[in-house]
């Protein structure tokens, strides 16, 4: 094979012009540097190639010891057995046979090599090369079904296999996929392989979910994202990783979608139970406090959606202190929020909303410490929802529940006395509101 004598003149000469090219980009290289440089580096080129194909065309018999040289000398014979053979010895050798016999039309495939289609030749032969590699070739006797499951199987080895380059932090699903990519069902199979791989950190994950949706395989990268979710939620308190795991899984997974709500509605409960925000700012992992402080960054709609009532209430706490008028309005959204399923006196339980009517009494209990600072506006939009709220009757009463005095939910029961309490505070900024609007 070609190899360079490192301390000759003409290896000296080599270096010496690629370091006088080093650090510069090729945009940046005037048009006579450009093509002197791709010059170069074509004519090295040319010379590797020749002292190769020397080397090929040498009178080398095939070592009748090595059991690798005898298979590959007798498929490149077009004998189809020596193909089959060939993969037991190394399935990579096996593969690339096939799939350059297939581009040569010498071997059958169940796919149309030639088709200009996305990795039909990997991007790289024209119709020239393609010509080269039918010259002198006869058709191989293999079906096409065999000569594709020794690409399938080559490719299946490859996701059990961890790096293929590990400084340049290639897996080898990722050469396994390219793989499959060419070949007749490929992404079912691909799919398959997928999902069973050993999901073992957020990057990984990440990795996964980008190779999959560029290959289109949106429902693969939906049960990726539930699965890593469904881990995280089992052995962490990452609240913002699960909530943007089962947001990108939401699209094409109604379990996904579910338990999305059922944690912001979690969330949102804890909340309610501590009177102050759950988890507390400081034990809030990066990516939620990012979901917090820069909804509009958020990119799933389904997200920004489901934590807009939580992010509310975390506000309403951060300013009840220092901004009240502010954190009434932060409430006043929670709270019309959760009367959107019973609007009009009527508990519509198929309605998606942030905030389910059922925590209402807590969130009015929370609006009592801020009675002071409810404006005319808040108190006409909460009147609207305990008007809804009471004309729901007895079935969303028995539903709903309070804080007890320990930090734990209670029945409501049949008085509503926080329900009665707000309504009596709303009267009186109402009859303020009336006669100032008198004066």
């Amino acid at each position: 094979m070609w190899t360079r004598e490192v301390n000759s003149p003409q290896a000296f000469e080599e270096d010496q012009f690629e370091e006088s090219y080093e650090g510069y980009e090729l945009q940046h290289l005037s048009q006579g540097q450009y093509h002197s440089l791709v010059n170069h580096r074509r004519q090295l080129q040319l010379a590797q190639l020749a002292s190769v194909m020397e080397t090929i065309a040498d009178n080398r018999p095939i070592n009748p010891t090595d059991s690798l040289e005898i298979t590959a000398g007798g498929a490149m014979a077009f004998d189809p057995s020596f193909i089959d053979q060939l993969a037991k010895y190394s399935p990579l050798v096996g593969a690339a046979v096939v799939e350059i016999g297939g581009w040569g039309g010498w071997v059958k495939r169940e796919t149309t090599p030639k088709e200009p289609t996305d990795g039909g030749t990997m991007g790289f032969l024209d119709e020239e090369d393609l010509a080269v590699l039918e010259t002198g070739a006869e058709e191989v006797d293999l079906p096409a079904k065999a000569a594709e499951d020794l690409l399938r199987q080559y490719a299946s080895s490859l996701f059990g296999t961890t790096w293929v380059n590990e400084d340049a932090e290639i897996e080898g699903w990722q050469i396994g996929m390219n793989v499959l990519k060419r070949t007749k069902d490929g992404k079912e199979l691909a799919s398959s392989l997928l999902t069973q791989l050993p999901l073992t950190s957020t990057p990984r994950v990440e990795k996964l979910l980008k190779h999959t949706t560029e290959q289109g395989l949106e429902q693969t990268a939906s049960d990726i994202a539930f699965n890593w979710a469904t881990h995280l939620q089992s052995n962490t308190q990452n609240y913002g990783d699960i909530l943007h795991f089962l947001a990108l899984a939401a699209s094409f997974n109604a379990d996904a979608r579910k338990k999305l709500h059922e944690i912001t509605t979690f969330l949102l409960e804890q909340s309610l139970l501590s009177s102050g925000p759950f988890p507390a700012k400081n034990e809030t992992d990066p990516r939620l406090q990012h979901l917090l402080s820069s909804p509009s960054e958020c990119a799933s709609e389904i997200l920004r959606f489901e934590i807009s009532g939580y992010a509310a209430l975390r506000t309403f706490y951060a300013l009840r202190e220092s901004a009240p008028g502010t954190a009434v309005k932060a409430l006043t959204a929670v709270i019309r929020a959760a009367g959107e399923p019973i609007d009009g006196g009527v508990w519509d339980k198929e309605w998606e909303s942030p905030v389910e009517p059922t925590v209402l009494p807590a969130v009015l209990r929370e609006l009592l410490t801020c009675a002071d600072a409810i404006g005319v506006t808040e108190a006409l939009d909460v009147c609207k929802v305990l008007t809804d709220w009471e004309a729901c009757g007895e079935s969303l009463r028995k539903a709903s529940v309070e804080v007890g005095p320990e930090g734990s939910w209670v029945d409501l029961g049949n008085q509503g006395d926080v329900v009665k309490r707000v309504r009596q505070r709303l009267c009186g900024v109402l009859a303020r509101g009336w006669l100032k609007s008198g004066e």
